[in-house]
């Protein structure tokens, strides 16, 4: 039978039902050209760390809404996060654990372990400090490991070369010393099998504005490390593993010239290897925000905020772009799109938990 797709959309929510509703009949009509795979679509409405989770047919008609800021659907159970609560679902729809978090930017699972950034806010001499940290959790609720970059800074100095100051988030409100805003387990990769420091179990992490750096949680230490400086201006989003051992990521912005770009790099000899950005400026451009999700080492699901939020899925080989969606009519709301990724349309029908919400025939 042939598998049919979900396709998770993350968006970034401002205000109120009536904004929401607007920008659902704004997204059923802008659908440039229609998925020829047959996907059906599951809509995040979100900022960074708050939102929902909507699931839609290919035609971006509402089957159903989930009441989560973040969702991820697997083989195995859903994961649903939403007011600092981690709930995991398994697929015989009984609960089966949570956790007190604060989770934000993304959640990355990879061989039955789940793996998110996570911070805690504590106050010290006055200050509001936000600690970061990446937390994996195996699917059974087992935690597996907890890596927190205020505990590793002077390492992370080090490695770097760079003194990291303590600085102020007036959007925030608190101090901080680093920011992370991806983490992902490098996974199995043939060509890294015999190699110490891409071993599966390492961990990807990405801190915005200093670099990546790649940590073995059984030795609690930095193994590698990438300088963003090499990259020019910009920040970085959602880095992860491709099965070629090549290292898939989302450039912000690049030397305020108005373009993003994706990049693939090869952590070995930390080339870039190839790039991907639209011929005129601010056409694909984010300042923040921004990701790029792999379906295969040559097919990604592209998100960006240009024009009120765009999703596209990109042919690596011939640069070619399979299909777009576009935000349009939306007035002051110019930041929603934030993340798109596909899962088995099975792995929704099969859960008996969604039924909660529709019967079977909605799929």
């Amino acid at each position: 039978m042939k598998i049919k797709l979900v396709l998770i959309l993350v968006a970034l929510l401002f205000g109120s039902i009536f904004i929401v509703n607007s920008f659902r009949i704004d997204l059923l009509s802008s659908v440039l050209r229609k998925d020829n795979y047959g996907h059906h679509f599951l809509l995040k409405i979100s900022w960074i760390d708050s939102g929902n989770c909507e699931i839609l047919r290919d035609n971006f008609q509402t089957i159903f809404v989930l009441p989560w800021d973040f969702c991820k659907i697997t083989d195995s159970g859903f994961l649903g996060y939403s007011n600092n609560r981690v709930e995991y679902f398994s697929n015989d729809n009984k609960y089966s654990w949570n956790y007190t978090f604060l989770l934000h930017h993304d959640i990355d699972y990879n061989a039955s372990i789940f793996t998110f950034p996570e911070k805690r806010i504590v106050s010290r001499a006055g200050k509001l400090i936000k600690i970061d940290n990446v937390i994996q959790i195996h699917k059974n609720g087992e935690i597996l490991y907890h890596w927190s970059s205020n505990k590793h800074l002077r390492e992370v100095e080090d490695i770097f070369k760079k003194k990291i100051k303590l600085h102020f988030v007036p959007t925030e409100k608190y101090y901080e010393y680093t920011y992370i805003n991806g983490a992902s387990r490098v996974g199995s990769v043939d060509k890294y099998k015999n190699s110490m420091i891409f071993k599966p179990d390492n961990i990807l992490i990405s801190l915005n504005m200093i670099g990546f750096i790649i940590i073995d949680p059984t030795t609690d230490t930095i193994v590698w490390k990438y300088d963003y400086s090499k990259l020019g201006s910009g920040q970085i989003h959602s880095p992860r593993f491709l099965q070629n051992g090549h290292i898939l990521f989302f450039l912000n912005e690049s030397k305020h010239e108005g373009f993003s770009k994706i990049i693939e790099m090869d952590p070995l000899t930390n080339a870039v290897v190839w790039s991907y950005r639209k011929e005129q400026p601010f056409v694909l451009y984010n300042k923040q925000f921004g990701s790029v999700i792999p379906v295969n080492d040559n097919t990604f699901l592209v998100t960006h905020t240009s024009h009120g939020g765009q999703a596209f899925e990109l042919d690596r080989l011939t640069n070619t772009i399979l299909w777009e969606w576009k935000s349009e009519k939306i007035g002051k709301l110019d930041r929603l799109v934030y993340r798109i990724e596909k899962v088995p349309r099975d792995y929704i029908m099969n859960k008996p938990f969604f039924s909660i919400y529709k019967t079977p025939d909605s799929f």
